[in-house]
C-alpha cells in the first residue's frame, strides 16, 4: 500500500526527490486554510507543514495519519495535545534554519548600524547629500544584547563577537556559564541586556 505525504505549501524540489526517492508519494495541497487542508489530509499517511495551522479538525479528518513534519523548527503551530491523544507523531528540523535565521539577524543589525533603509530611500529620491548629513555606526566595540541562548542565538553571539568583535551579553535563565564560549558573558538579570547592549 502506498504511502501519501500532503505537502499543503510547496518546499524546494530536493526535499521532494527524497521523499520520492524512499518511495512516498507526494500529494501537493491545494490551499493552506483549515478546510483545504482537512479535504487534502484525508487520504494520507503523512503531512509536511510550512507555517500552516494544523489543528485536531485536520488530524481526525486523516484516520491513515502517522506523522506531521515541521519543514523548519517551531511546533507553536500544531495542536500537540491532540497529536498526542490520537498517537499522531510530530518531528522538526531544531537544525535546518539556524544558519539563515543567525545571518539575517546580523543583516538585520548591520542595517541599523548603517541606516540603509534611510539611505536606500535618500538615493532613490536622488539626496546622495544625505552621506554628509546622516552617520551610520561601526558595530565593532558595540554591546549585543541576546534573550536566549538556544542555537540560533549561540550562533548569533559567534558571527556578533568573531566577525565584527563586538561584546556580547546574553540572558537564558537555563543556560550554564559552565561550557559556554568566552566571548559570551552570561548575566542574571535581563533588564542588565537593556541597560547596556546597543543592539537588542
Amino acid at each position: 500500500m502506498e504511502k501519501k505525504v500532503l505537502i499543503p505549501s510547496d518546499i524546494s524540489q530536493p526535499g521532494k526527490d527524497y521523499l520520492a526517492e524512499k518511495g512516498y508519494t507526494i500529494k501537493m495541497g491545494r490551499g493552506t486554510d483549515e478546510q483545504t487542508i482537512l479535504e487534502d489530509v484525508a487520504d494520507c499517511d503523512a503531512l509536511l507543514a510550512r507555517n500552516e495551522h494544523i489543528t485536531r479538525a485536520i488530524m481526525e479528518a486523516a484516520p491513515r495519519l502517522k506523522v506531521i513534519s515541521k519543514h523548519g523548527v517551531g511546533l507553536d503551530k500544531i495542536d500537540l495535545d491532540a497529536a498526542r491523544e490520537l498517537n499522531i507523531w510530530v518531528t522538526n528540523g531544531p537544525l535546518s534554519n539556524t544558519v539563515a535565521v543567525a545571518e539575517h539577524t546580523m543583516m538585520l543589525i548591520l542595517a541599523c548600524a548603517k541606516k540603509l533603509v534611510f539611505f536606500d530611500r535618500a538615493a532613490r529620491r536622488g539626496d546622495y547629500d544625505i552621506r554628509n548629513r546622516v552617520k551610520g555606526m561601526d558595530l565593532e566595540g558595540k554591546t549585543l544584547g541576546l534573550v536566549g541562548l538556544g542555537n540560533i542565538g549561540k550562533l548569533v553571539a559567534k558571527k556578533a563577537a568573531l566577525g565584527f568583535d563586538m561584546t556580547v551579553l546574553a540572558y537564558d535563565p537555563f543556560a550554564k556559564k559552565e561550557g559556554l564560549p568566552e566571548y559570551i558573558r552570561l548575566v542574571e538579570d535581563r533588564d542588565e541586556i537593556f541597560r547596556q547592549a546597543d543592539y537588542v
